[in-house]
């Protein structure tokens, strides 16, 4: 549970960033993702061991369930973004972060990232039910 809430809740700091939303808005861009990218990957990491102990213990059952089939969809679909997000916007980000505006392929990759990991959780939670 502290991985995803880690993870979640430091995507969405920068996504709120990216969006020039939230109390880091007035943080330059590369600033931010300085801070934030290593709780993320950290994050990231004790999820990955974490779930695939959790998938081992009921694997059958994790298998034929649809949310959790959906659930690991979007979750490719998440690192999908990352990368469009890395090599679209990120790239560039000493050349935009000190403009007022934020390019459209960074404030893209931000509203993506918020809606998937918003249904990446309502995906989770449903593995217990479906």
């Amino acid at each position: 549970m502290l991985g995803i809430v880690a993870l979640v809740g430091s995507s969405t700091l920068l996504d709120l960033r990216l969006l020039n939303r939230g109390f880091l808005r007035h943080q330059p861009a590369s600033q931010v993702t300085s801070k934030l990218l290593p709780v993320m990957w950290t994050s990231f990491a004790v999820m990955l061991v974490t779930g695939v102990l959790m998938f081992l213990s009921e694997a059958t059952r994790c298998y034929e369930s649809t949310s959790f089939r959906v659930k690991m969809a979007l979750l490719v679909v998440v690192g999908l973004n990352a990368v469009f997000f890395h090599f679209a916007a990120y790239r560039k980000i000493g050349e935009w972060e000190a403009s007022p505006k934020t390019p459209g392929a960074a404030k893209l990759a931000g509203v993506v990232s918020l809606v998937l990991w918003i249904c990446v959780i309502v995906a989770g939670r449903g593995i217990a039910y479906w």
